[in-house]
């Protein structure tokens, strides 16, 4: 019987450079933790920081929408434009020029002080011996004190000038950075409607102090205007307004909006808090929400003409480089605000009909928890083994109700109930406070469902959108990433979440849909039960000198047809130290980082997808090359699982003629699974080996190659 031989792709030039003895190249992914300013207005030119990580390589921006275009500036590490050398001289001239007596004028007093130093050729370091005091103070602590600078993930900057079109389209945007050919995460960029005002730097040289502390009375801003700032740790931003008697205005802030969640702070996002102050700085009207939404709206209506104050800070006055914001300020009549209730969001899949009082018959209702301790009863007539389903929607489209659902047979009997279910798709929410019921019913008769606030609160925002009725079996799938980076492999890792819905458990399959020239999916297929799963996209050919723009199509058996849905792009990102959200992202994309070149193949004996019998295993081969000259001495392959699901493991690895040999085993308790698994090879330095004189520092052998990422495979569990 002839043997199947499956050809995986990796990374061919850079493994057959691994085993000739050069080093392989790794990269950085890009990641951005902010932009700042975080939009601007059309027909502008404005300098943007995007900050974060693994930022040297970048070379432009990509946008969602057009007219934005993007030019790098400068690129600047975590340790900012000055060497450690030049740092050290800079805050010993410092120190000895504060320490200089003088009355009035320049910091330099003496003749005899020595001339500053050799600095980059930048505004802020030019004619530093006629700077004022308060300058050198704000140059110490912007370059020289190591606590103002920010620290990883967001200690890299890279500036770009963004040159904005007349004609471009006002509203919410994405950017991504682009380094090489590689993508970052999406963070979000407004196009305002209004001009653009910029809070000063938090160390501005050579100007008037900024609204944190302005020390005498400034011009007010004109309305309409766009404020864009940043808080740092227990600071107040204060800006002046020009405002006029009995013209109501409309302050609405984006700051979460803007970055939804922080991985490292509690709470997991900024809670902005706004005021409106008068000339002697009594408060005068506060926000800090807008319903369930963090991000504050504020009316007022000043009662008479005058500079008033909009002040602006972190509800328990946290604050860092990350806490961006923008306020827009306009006339409350011209403004426009979303009215985020329930039923104002409907698609197709919630078009209301009229209650049917039939639970074979599908119902969608609006209503209303009007006032304080009310209830909604609705009757129907069920049947014997029909299946049901209640679903309730309010908080998910903004309504502020807490929903509960309960169901009682004629007898008054309780059958079951919720009050909160997650909703995975609903990446912005925090608090999934929408409930579900999904059951059989036991008997014929009349029963009766309850729709009530868990709290017993209510009123004429308390609306509600319920769907009552048989199942509607359906699924969605989102990513875990939005930009699928290949590193230094023909295979990149993503993962996939399968949201089931009304009990629908069968198997998905995911397909590229065009796909580019050379590129592949791997492990395509989200088996039944399973809700999470890695799979790999394959790369062979040379390596695009840009990101590709991709799609993913799902695919599953829905009653008697095939159904297809659009696979969503999403990030997941973390808030609070724990918590997991999979936020929209706009477009799904495909970048490759510097050192990809044209992909080879190795085989993986026997051909995948593979069955173990539990509690045992199954003996593997990958076909690799043999390792060339000093290599054999020096290195010896290793092959692990990646983020293995529990009770999969390796052993028993090996060395031979054909490549290497290994045991892929399965504990007894995975009988019945299915999953996808996903293999890592590199090159680890042998004990007491040594490179020789002529090898590059790369390739010592005390660091390991990394030769990159196996396609995921299907694998079955059998019981024996």
């Amino acid at each position: 019987m002839e043997r199947r031989t499956s050809r995986y792709a990796l990374a061919g030039t850079l493994l057959l450079l691994a085993f000739l003895g050069a080093p392989a190249w790794s990269a950085t992914e890009p990641y951005i933790a902010y932009v700042y300013p975080a939009g601007a207005s059309p027909g502008t030119i404005c300098l943007v920081t995007v900050a974060g990580q693994g930022l040297r390589a970048a070379s432009g921006l990509l946008f969602t929408g057009e007219g934005i275009e993007a030019s790098l500036v400068e690129y600047l590490g975590s340790n900012g434009p000055l060497t450690r050398v030049e740092e050290e001289a800079l805050k010993a001239w410092l120190a000895a020029a504060l320490k200089a007596p003088r009355e009035t004028g320049p910091a330099k007093a003496d003749p005899a002080q020595p001339a500053p130093p050799p600095l980059p050729d930048r505004p802020e370091f030019r004619d530093l011996d006629k700077r004022s005091r308060e300058d050198l103070r704000a140059l110490y602590e912007r370059y020289i004190n190591r606590d103002n600078r920010a620290k990883a993930p967001m200690s890299e900057v890279a500036i770009f000038s963004l040159r904005l079109s007349p004609t471009a389209h006002t509203g919410p945007r994405q950017l991504r950075l682009v380094a090489g050919a590689a993508l970052s995460n999406p963070v979000a960029f407004e196009v305002g409607s209004y001009p653009e005002y910029r809070e000063p730097e938090r160390f501005a040289l050579g100007a008037a102090p900024g609204p944190s502390g302005a020390s005498g009375p400034r011009p007010g801003l004109a309305v309409p205007v766009t404020i864009n700032g940043q808080v740092f740790p227990g600071e107040v931003d204060r800006f002046p307004l020009a405002l006029t008697a009995g013209e109501e205005i409309l302050c609405r802030v984006s700051a979460r909006s803007l970055v939804p969640y922080l991985a490292d702070a509690v709470p997991g996002w900024i809670q902005p808090v706004i005021a409106i102050a008068d000339e002697a700085g009594r408060e005068l009207v506060r926000a800090d929400d807008n319903g369930r939404d963090p991000d504050p709206v504020l009316r007022f209506l000043p009662p008479r003409t005058a500079t008033y104050s909009l002040v602006m800070r972190d509800a328990i006055y946290r604050g860092r480089f990350d806490f961006v914001y923008r306020i827009e300020v306009a006339e409350a009549a011209k403004a426009t605000v979303p009215i985020m209730l329930a039923g104002t969001e409907a698609g197709p899949a919630w078009k209301p009909t009229a209650f049917s009082g039939d639970a074979a018959v599908a119902s969608v209702v609006e209503g209303r928890l009007g006032t304080p301790g009310r209830v909604e009863r609705y009757s129907f007539v069920g049947r014997a083994g029909d299946s049901l389903v209640a679903e309730l929607r309010a908080r998910r489209d903004g309504s502020p109700l807490d929903g509960l659902l309960a169901l009682y047979d004629a007898s008054g009997k309780l059958l079951a109930s919720n009050d909160d279910t997650e909703d995975r798709e609903d990446g912005l929410s925090t608090q999934h406070a929408d409930p579900y019921l999904r059951l059989r019913l036991p008997a014929q008769g009349s029963y009766t469902l309850v729709v009530a606030d868990t709290l017993g609160r209510g009123g004429p925002d308390y609306a509600y959108r319920l769907r009552l009725g048989p199942p509607r079996e359906d699924f969605a799938v989102l990513t875990d990433r939005s930009a699928i980076n290949f590193q230094n492999s023909g295979s990149a890792l993503f993962r996939v979440v399968a949201i089931r819905k009304d009990g629908w458990d069968g198997d998905i399959e995911l397909a590229l849909v065009d796909p580019p020239k050379g590129l592949s999916l791997q492990g395509g297929i989200i088996p039944a039960g399973k809700d999470t799963v890695a799979m790999t996209l394959g790369f062979t050919g040379k390596a695009p000198d840009s990101p590709l723009a991709i799609r993913l199509e799902a695919r599953a058996k829905l009653g008697t047809g095939l159904v297809a849905r659009e696979v969503q792009a999403r990030d997941r990102m973390m808030q609070a130290f724990a918590y997991n959200h999979y936020v929209p992202a706009q477009g799904l994309y495909v970048g490759f980082l510097k050192g990809r070149g044209k992909g080879g193949s190795l085989a993986l004996e026997p051909s995948p997808p593979l069955i173990l019998p539990a509690g045992g295993g199954q003996r593997l081969s990958l076909g690799i090359p043999a390792l060339a000259g000093g290599l054999a001495a020096r290195y010896a392959p290793k092959l692990e699982l990646v983020e293995p699901p529990p009770g999969f493991s390796l052993s028993e690895i090996s060395l031979g003629p054909k490549g290497l040999a290994f045991l892929l085993s399965a504990d007894a308790s995975k009988a019945g699974y299915t999953d996808n698994l996903v293999l890592r090879l590199s090159l680890v330095p042998l004990p007491g080996a040594e490179a020789p004189g002529a090898a590059s520092p790369e390739a010592k052998p005390d660091k390991p190659i990394e030769l990159g990422l196996l396609p995921a495979f299907r694998v079955t569990v059998k019981a024996p």
